[in-house]
């Protein structure tokens, strides 16, 4: 419900390419949050989140930027949720939250046992 008034709003904000992204990047939290009341999400819950959401399926790690960009995202509904006359939540729930470092960009990917390949 917050992230889908937080769009809505973002949405006359931005132009169609950064809303569209900014789609994308929902979908994997709706599918971990979306069940969850955004009083009872706390800054370890995000933490989890993150832990897992830097891993695809198939065991490599995603890119810094995807990570970052998903997170932004998370952060902007949370301090959405704050600002509204009658908020959602008293603070975010990001504060101890620590950035999984991703990967960068290259050529050569790593798996979650540590082997390369690419």
């Amino acid at each position: 419900m917050v992230a889908s008034e937080y769009m809505n709003i973002n949405r006359k904000k931005v132009k169609d390419n950064t809303f569209r992204n900014k789609e994308s990047l929902l979908k994997p939290l709706i599918d971990y949050f979306g069940d969850m009341f955004i009083d009872d999400i706390d800054p370890e819950t995000v933490q989890e989140f993150l832990d897992e959401f830097q891993w695809f399926e198939d065991g490599t790690l995603r890119s810094k930027a995807s990570i970052y960009n998903t997170y932004t995202l998370l952060k902007s509904i949370f301090n959405y949720a704050t600002k509204k006359k009658r908020p959602y939540i008293d603070n975010p729930p990001i504060y101890g939250v620590v950035m999984p470092k991703g990967i960068a960009r290259t050529h050569c990917h790593i798996t979650r046992n540590g082997g390369h390949y690419g």
